[in-house]
């Protein structure tokens, strides 16, 4: 079997050192769990941003519908207000 090494960065060398293990597989094994980690967490959170701007998109176009609903509602009792009023003009019940 042949030896073989590496050039590694002495920062990065370093880094990895700190890490708290016996061995270079223990800290490696660290290493990698820890990327996990932070790549499931940060999966959670784009999950979670994305359930939040569903639900506000929902929230919206459904206030939407309930202001054109209460504009028509509005428009609708404008106008048999003004047919009344026409109707008592007319008919001159409305001095």
């Amino acid at each position: 079997m042949k030896n073989v090494q590496m050039r590694i960065n002495p920062e990065l060398y370093a880094k990895f050192k700190l890490v708290s293990g016996e061995s270079n597989n223990e800290r490696m094994a660290k290493l990698l769990a820890d990327s996990r980690d932070k790549y499931e967490l940060v999966e959670l959170v784009s999950r979670k941003n994305s359930d939040i701007i569903d639900w506000r998109c929902e929230y919206l176009n459904a206030k939407d519908n309930e202001n054109k609903a209460m504009c028509i509602a509005i428009i609708s009792f404008m106008a048999s207000v003004c047919s009344v009023a026409y109707v008592c003009v007319v008919n001159g019940w409305f001095v």
